[in-house]
């Protein structure tokens, strides 16, 4: 189910705002979680009323849409990208370059120089990226994008240590759903924090 934060943000999500964090201000560690591609992660919204609540900011599981599956209906997970806030034009990082976790789908190839996996390593802009090659779970990166953060800034582990222990508890009570094993490390995995 998707519901508001009850935490009020430092600031509003946009493309420009993190593009300023980003060069001004720094991150050792960049947790990023939204709708992906190749290109980005990008801040998404629901634009319909699946499920007859009156409600165009979906707050519905989106399995009990009315729109799901059916020839030329529409997803029940329709929604719409905003913006990439994390997208492969970002400025060079004040500081260090940070360790980024993509929680998004489709992040984590990194075999073109055009990807966001690809371009922002190789331009220095990140140390390392961390992201799911296919489609990931909504949610269901969100205990290993967790375990990740803890495994590094605690007694530090290297980076693909710490990610094989992220992924491992998930894959376990999920050996079924493969969309959960496709996080690589794109960056040396002995690094570490």
């Amino acid at each position: 189910v998707l519901n508001p934060t009850r935490f009020t943000p430092d600031a509003a999500l946009s493309t420009a705002k993190m593009a300023d964090l980003w060069q001004n201000q720094g991150f050792g560690l960049v947790n990023a979680e939204g709708h992906g591609n190749d290109g980005g992660v990008y801040e998404n919204y629901w634009v319909n009323d699946w499920n007859g609540n009156r409600q165009i900011d979906n707050k519905a599981d989106p399995s009990e849409s009315t729109g799901c599956g059916g020839e030329d209906e529409p997803s029940c997970w329709e929604l719409t990208p905003a913006q990439a806030f994390v997208n492969r034009w970002m400025p060079d990082p004040a500081g260090v370059a940070p360790v980024v976790f993509a929680n998004a789908c489709s992040t984590g190839d990194g075999w073109s120089d055009n990807t966001i996996a690809g371009r922002l390593p190789a331009q220095g802009r990140v140390a390392v990226w961390v992201g799911g090659v296919g489609t990931v779970p909504v949610t269901g990166l969100d205990s290993s994008q967790d375990l990740f953060s803890e495994e590094i800034l605690g007694a530090p582990l290297a980076l693909g240590d710490a990610l094989w222990f992220a992924v491992n508890p998930n894959l376990i009570g999920n050996a079924s759903d493969w969309r959960r094993g496709t996080l690589q490390v794109l960056s040396d995995p002995s690094y570490t924090y």
